[in-house]
């Protein structure tokens, strides 16, 4: 972390250690991370089971002395990561968000204006400046304020209905769900908590259990496992602590087949909910779990449990209407909204292509600048 001072680097590493994902200890959790964004021939060098701080510490250490080839480009390891991060992770208050992009941007304003410019960075640069003729942000401009969330407000109006059929004004409620991790945990979950509070009226707390099959046999694992992560006694003190907001409990189930899955969903679900329903009552409060099945399009029915339809894919013309308004909204110019929706038309609405797309180009719009993607 050279280019940074020491005041930034400083509190880079508080942000990444107490406000984000990486708080978790799961090392599973963060082995994914860093496979994920394209690291992981970097996994061997950092203890993953550390404690957050010293996790964190190596963490930076390490991928700032990387540079992995993006697009036939060096791009440093901890900036890649950075960007990763801050995509997925929405606990990240926009403050924190706004630091993290001013280190992305310091590092490759460093690389544009190093007067030792190798031939990959003349590259980078040339890939840059491209991207610059078609960004909304000129020189001396501000960067456009689009919300980074604003994807989340698009259609998923046949499960959102589902879900508010289902889901009532107070008590215990449990759905099941599948699909692409990104999009379950930045897009669908994110829009579930969105209807809850629109119905409640209430703030809503999300708290996430990760389970994998090595680990999980019985019910009792997973309530090991959510009571080692946020250090309660039972589901009634966690109630108790939250105060009169509602609970959105995510269970991550990644490798557990169907035929193991269904008992031990079913078992928890069922001690769950007769533990709070009756402290529930006469509370106005909520307590939503969501069972969500990674890399699953067909589900299992289980008895109580809510299944909400899976998304396979975004219907091009829909959404090019729908971004185009939004960004008509903005007072984009027609030039470049045109270029955002060719990218757009491009992926022919493969799922997790078009959403992360969109992010980039929002990124780019709030004043990121992109080499890639």
């Amino acid at each position: 972390m050279k280019f940074l001072t020491l005041t930034e680097r400083v509190q880079l590493q508080k942000i990444l250690t107490h406000k984000t994902s990486l708080k978790t200890a799961d090392a599973e959790f963060r082995s994914a991370l860093l496979t994920n964004c394209g690291l992981k021939q970097y996994c061997s060098l950092i203890q993953l089971d550390q404690p957050q701080l010293a996790f964190v510490t190596i963490l930076c250490q390490q991928l700032s002395e990387v540079h992995p080839t993006v697009c036939g480009c060096p791009r440093l390891g901890l900036v890649i990561f950075l960007e990763y991060l801050s995509a997925i992770d929405n606990s990240i208050s926009s403050e924190d968000q706004g630091f993290i992009n001013h280190v992305i941007r310091k590092w490759e304003q460093q690389q544009q204006f190093s007067s030792q410019k190798t031939p990959q960075n003349k590259i980078a640069n040339l890939l840059a400046q491209g991207r610059q003729k078609y960004s909304t942000v000129a020189s001396g401009e501000l960067p456009i304020k689009v919300d980074r969330d604003v994807i989340i407000d698009y259609d998923l109006e046949v499960q959102m209905a589902e879900f508010r059929q289902k889901v009532g004004y107070e008590g215990a409620f449990v759905f099941i769900i599948g699909g692409h991790s990104t999009i379950l945990e930045q897009y669908i979950i994110e829009r579930l908590r969105r209807e809850l509070k629109r119905k409640t009226g209430r703030q809503n707390e999300q708290l996430h259990i990760r389970l994998y099959r090595r680990r999980i046999t019985t019910s009792m694992d997973i309530e090991r496992e959510f009571f080692s992560n946020y250090q309660f006694e039972d589901f009634i003190q966690l109630l108790d602590t939250q105060g009169n907001t509602d609970i959105v409990m995510i269970i991550w189930n990644y490798d557990i087949p169907d035929k193991f899955m269904k008992p031990l969903a079913q078992d928890f679900w069922t001690k769950i909910s007769y533990c709070v329903s009756p402290y529930l009552k006469n509370q106005s409060r909520c307590l939503v779990m969501v069972w969500a099945n990674v890399g699953k399009r067909r589900l299992p029915r289980m008895t109580g449990f809510t299944t909400l339809p899976t998304l396979n894919k975004f219907e091009p013309l829909d959404l090019s209407s729908w971004f185009r308004n939004r960004l008509q909204r903005e007072g984009i110019r027609e030039e470049q909204i045109e270029h955002y929706l060719q990218r757009l038309r491009n992926i022919n609405g493969d799922l997790i292509g078009t959403y992360q797309e969109l992010n980039h180009i929002i990124h780019e719009l709030q004043g990121s600048s992109r080499l890639y993607g």
